[in-house]
């Protein structure tokens, strides 16, 4: 974050805050729910650290059993301690509701990604 700043799109290019074209690198993390012993910040910083990632992205499950519509505040309070690991190692995160059922929890989905923004923004 420190070498790139906020980053924009234009068209199909990823910007960082100066405009010039950036390619990030990184790793998806699967679902908290099924593979949650790896959501944790010594993971985050030895991807920072080991694999030079600039990025991670966090597939939170939405309808697995145990998924956020499950346990909203136990996934909440998981994938806020994984971003603020990024935060401190210094590197991005994409937040991902991870659902392939989209139009039936689309304002549990708003409501997220709301709450979300305030947070980071």
């Amino acid at each position: 974050v420190a070498m790139h700043g906020r980053l924009s799109t234009s068209g199909s290019s990823l910007l960082d805050e100066h405009g010039s074209p950036v390619q990030l690198r990184g790793m998806s993390f699967f679902w908290e729910c099924w593979m949650g012993k790896y959501w944790n910040g010594d993971v985050v910083a030895w991807l920072a650290r080991d694999w030079n990632a600039s990025l991670v992205r966090l597939a939170m499950g939405v309808d697995p059993q145990w998924g956020y519509l499950d346990r909203p505040g136990e996934q909440k309070a998981t994938l806020e301690a994984v971003v603020n690991a990024a935060i401190e190692a210094g590197i991005y995160a994409i937040i991902d509701w991870h659902t392939d059922k989209a139009p039936e929890h689309a304002d549990s989905a708003s409501a997220f990604f709301d709450e979300m923004a305030r947070l980071y923004g």
